[in-house]
Order: C-alpha cells, then sequence, then structure tokens
C-alpha cells in the first residue's frame, strides 16, 4: 500500500490562519487557441502545503532547503496515533513509543480529521521538542500547518532545526493507520530560501520503496 500524504495544492486551499496571502495564485500565460500549448505560472508562498522547513526559517544563520541532506525525509518512519490528544503534544505522550535515533517520525492528530484550519490545531509543546532532540530522531512530521502555536519565540521550532532534526508540516495522514513504513519525500531545490513544498509518500513495509 502506498499512500500519498501530501496536500493537493489549489486556489481555494486550506492555509495557515485562513490568510489570503497563504493561498496559491494560478495565472494561464499560454493558451492552445493561440499559441498551441498550456502554460501557467504559480505564486505560492513556501510554507504553504506539504512542506519541508529549512533551518534558515527560524536561525539566521541556518542552512537553506537546497543545502539539506536528500535523505531527511527518505528511509524507515513510524505514524503515531495521536488522535486522543485534545491539547500541544508533551514529552510524556512521545516517551511511550521509544523513539529512536534516526527515526523519521510522524504524528497523526485530530488535525488529520478535517482539512480546514482549526485555530484550535494540535501542535508539540516544547517538551516533545527537547525529548525528539534527545532521541537524536532524523526528522518529524505533523498534520498541522505549524509545529508550534502562538509563541513568539518559536521554541519549537529553534530546538528541533538547531539540533538537525528535519521539520515537516501540513502532511496528510486521515486514512493511514499508525505502524511501520518507508517514506520517500523531496523538498523543491530552491536556492538560498527557507522552506520547500514537497510531494511526500508512505509506502507499507510489503511495498518496495523503489
Amino acid at each position: 500500500m502506498i499512500y500519498d500524504i501530501s496536500r493537493t495544492i489549489e486556489p481555494e486551499m486550506s492555509v495557515y490562519k485562513n490568510r489570503f496571502n497563504k493561498k496559491p495564485r494560478f495565472t494561464w500565460v499560454s493558451f492552445y487557441a493561440d499559441k498551441g500549448v498550456r502554460e501557467s505560472e504559480l505564486l505560492m508562498n513556501l510554507h504553504t502545503g506539504t512542506h519541508i522547513d529549512a533551518p534558515i526559517h527560524m536561525l539566521e544563520n541556518g542552512e537553506s532547503v537546497d543545502t539539506l541532506a536528500w535523505d531527511l525525509f527518505v528511509g524507515h518512519a513510524r505514524v503515531l496515533d495521536l488522535t486522543d490528544l485534545d491539547r500541544k503534544i508533551e514529552a510524556d505522550d512521545l516517551r511511550k513509543y521509544n523513539l529512536q535515533e534516526g527515526e523519521i517520525i510522524l504524528c497523526k492528530t485530530k488535525n488529520s480529521l478535517t482539512d480546514e484550519f482549526s485555530f484550535d490545531f494540535i501542535c508539540f509543546a516544547p517538551s516533545a521538542a527537547e525529548y525528539m532532540a534527545e532521541s537524536k530522531i532524523k526528522a518529524v512530521a505533523l498534520d498541522a500547518m505549524s509545529l508550534e502555536s502562538n509563541d513568539p519565540e518559536h521554541p519549537v521550532h529553534q530546538i528541533l532545526l538547531g539540533n538537525g532534526i528535519g521539520c515537516m508540516e501540513d502532511v496528510r495522514l486521515a486514512e493511514v493507520p499508525e505502524g511501520e513504513y518507508n517514506m520517500l519525500s523531496l523538498p523543491l531545490r530552491i536556492s538560498g530560501y527557507d522552506a520547500g513544498p514537497s510531494r511526500a509518500l508512505l509506502f507499507t513495509k510489503d511495498e518496495a520503496l523503489f
């Protein structure tokens, strides 16, 4: 079984805090009738839809998205079912899963049960970020449009990105059961910038990755 866990990019898609300036804008620049080809342009915030954050997003001297290791979100992954939570994810919620060094962790929460943005979305508390850093996981993905909420210091991003942990936001996990998978996801190779839109796939263990 292969799960596509990426959000579809479309004009009226749900975006962070429902901000109009975060919605993608498509423009047709060529049509069959006049030029014999169809061509279009896209204007989009790099943090709209399923995307991978680069350290430079939160760390002044951090890496840009084009310099990240290509295999940051490639390899063994685990989906954790946290849909019973009605609050931020704390360290103790993750400790029972005994996170391992080098793992890719995907957290499925109530966010996956709707495609709409909720101002009460489930996200990480700093304690969860500290535990993930202590566990030396390779990367983490969350089914929210941000890893954290309403903290101007952005401690969750600071901790994770500062420890070299890959950060992916807005994965769609409604149809994905808890368990072990292989993952394949690469950000667009955009030179010097803070994030890259990504197509993210999960493969069950009986499905060949390549």
